[in-house]
């Protein structure tokens, strides 16, 4: 798994695999692909959220191994999905920055699965204090892991092509010393 530390002090990094060849349904595939879009907090295409999101758990695994040797003073176990949902950016769609909250208390990590991303695609980049961070560039099937509280964003579409992402959040345990 690649990653680059962007503080250190703060425990903060950003992980990613290169195309990654998950066995994820095909049918799940060609919804997203056709513009589905939304929460999968309910089954899409006759297969449930957990079930789907399994096929990540090799990636998660392989997250949770570099981030403990990475942050050996901040190691981490358990996670547990939370939030999962797709974007489908047309031409001309953007997402502003901002970054989720929704975990008070846990400490807790975005994946970021890149299902349609062409080299004219917008990237996701990241904000940390006062620096833009866009240097990384993220290629189709590749997947990105980060912390929730980590500013970031995708600049405007400006081809024809979408290009669709799925995303999901998942919290984690600190271990105890």
């Amino acid at each position: 798994m690649n990653y680059k530390i962007l503080s250190s002090e703060k425990n903060i990094a950003v992980f990613w695999s290169k195309n990654l060849n998950l066995s994820l349904s095909e049918k799940v595939r060609d919804d997203i692909k056709k513009g589905y879009e939304g929460t999968f907090d309910t089954p899409v295409s006759e297969i449930d959220k957990y079930e789907f999101i399994s096929g990540y758990n090799p990636i998660i695994n392989s997250f949770l191994k570099t981030w403990n040797e990475v942050f050996p003073n901040k190691k981490i176990t358990n996670p547990t999905i939370e939030l999962s949902w797709n974007r489908n950016y047309k031409k001309g769609d953007e997402c502003l920055i901002h970054y989720h909250s929704g975990y008070p208390d846990k400490l807790a990590f975005s994946v970021v699965h890149m299902v349609k991303q062409e080299p004219d695609h917008p990237n996701l980049w990241f904000k940390l204090d006062d620096m833009k961070i866009n240097d990384i560039v993220f290629e189709q099937d590749d997947v990105v892991i980060f912390p929730c509280l980590l500013y970031h964003g995708v600049d405007v579409n400006t081809i024809d092509s979408n290009r669709i992402t799925f995303v999901f959040d998942f919290t984690v345990e600190e271990c105890s010393s």
